[in-house]
């Protein structure tokens, strides 16, 4: 195969720059594929950010249908918008809340048995209890000894 035979690719000819100033809108473009049919294509660059923003579907030059979804920018939106709401909710639970006295506990405390002030009553206390735990092993020991008839 001689030089003659090969066609010629170069970029330099005239005729190739008016084509191509045909084409060019001053638009990027962003390729994509089709999912279903892996056709690729080009659309304009705003356009496919719009499409990504908003999820609207939209189709391929071989008319199978292409979505992105909820874009992250709207679900933020959406979060944002359900948490304002719960706030609203709850600030106004609050202030219905706030305007009146609390309820009152079903529960009462319980009375003490005994109401100790100072060191002295503490001690007089503890000298009863001993007092008491005395005479308690004291009993224990004389019916011990009247059952066993142990009298030592």
């Amino acid at each position: 195969m001689s030089d003659e035979d090969i066609p010629d690719t170069d970029d330099d000819d005239e005729e190739d720059d008016e084509e191509d100033d045909d084409l060019d809108t001053g638009t990027p473009h962003d390729c994509v594929s089709c999912n279903e049919c892996g056709v690729e294509f080009c659309v304009p660059h705003p356009w496919h950010v719009a499409r990504l923003a908003d999820g609207r579907i939209w189709y391929c030059p071989n008319g199978h249908a292409i979505h992105y979804g909820e874009s992250p920018l709207a679900q933020a939106r959406r979060d944002l918008a359900a948490s304002k709401g719960e706030r609203e909710r709850l600030e106004a639970e609050l202030e219905a809340v706030a305007g009146r006295p609390m309820p009152e506990s079903p529960f009462k405390p319980a009375e003490p048995l005994i109401v100790i002030e100072g060191w002295e009553e503490v001690w007089a206390w503890l000298g009863i209890g001993v007092a008491a735990l005395g005479m308690a092993v004291l009993v224990a020991m004389l019916v011990h000894a009247a059952v066993t008839g142990n009298w030592k």
